[in-house]
Order: structure tokens, then C-alpha cells, then sequence
């Protein structure tokens, strides 16, 4: 976290309040992307917004970064790391397929 910080800033923060550093939007982006870099984890910009000081930020990410328990027996970390996913559900198959069918009758290019 501290590198991060020091590599956006130019200085480590130590305890001083985050809202006291004046960080705006850019600044704020780039101390998130840093953080990515550095720890290999997504973080949410909102959270540099709402944490007081670099270890509350710290503390924050470390709390959100450990997974919660599956409930239904699914591993949404296995599948992450590469297992095999489970066959698509037919529901939302046929969804999918009513909402392509009225394009593939008229010949009409999906809009990107």
C-alpha cells in the first residue's frame, strides 16, 4: 500500500488523513491502478474515497479481499483459476436465443 502511495504521491502519507491530502479524481485514479498493479487485485475507486487514513484503506481491502464461504457448494475461485464451468442453464439459454431469434430471421447485424 505504502509503495503505491509513494509512487502516485511522491511521499509516503503515513497517518495523515486521506481528505487532507486534496487527492481529486486523477489522482485518485491512479493511486487505484498502482494499487492494482501492485497487489493484483481490483480495487474499487469509491474505497479510496470513503477511508480515512492509508491503513484504514489497507485494512478495508484486506477485509474485502477474503472470500466468502460457497453456499451451494459451487467454487467461484475454482472456476476463476480455470476449473470447468457447469453447463449454461437452459432458462437463460432460451432467453438468449428469444432475444437473437428476431435478428437471425431479418438478417440484421447485432449493433456494438
Amino acid at each position: 500500500m505504502r509503495d503505491a502511495f509513494v509512487d502516485v504521491l511522491g511521499e509516503d502519507p503515513g497517518e495523515c488523513p486521506l481528505p487532507d491530502l486534496g487527492l481529486d479524481s486523477l489522482v485518485i485514479a491512479d493511486l487505484t491502478s498502482a494499487i492494482e498493479r501492485l497487489s493484483g487485485t481490483t480495487v474499487d475507486p469509491s474505497l479510496v474515497m470513503r477511508s480515512r487514513t492509508m491503513a484504514d484503506l489497507a485494512a478495508r481491502l484486506t477485509d474485502r479481499a477474503v472470500p466468502p464461504a460457497p453456499a451451494s457448494g459451487t467454487d467461484p475461485v475454482g472456476r476463476a483459476a480455470g476449473a470447468v464451468p457447469s453447463a449454461p442453464d437452459p432458462a437463460s439459454t432460451a432467453s438468449l436465443s428469444a432475444l437473437l431469434r428476431p435478428l437471425l430471421a431479418t438478417g440484421q447485424q447485432p449493433r456494438h
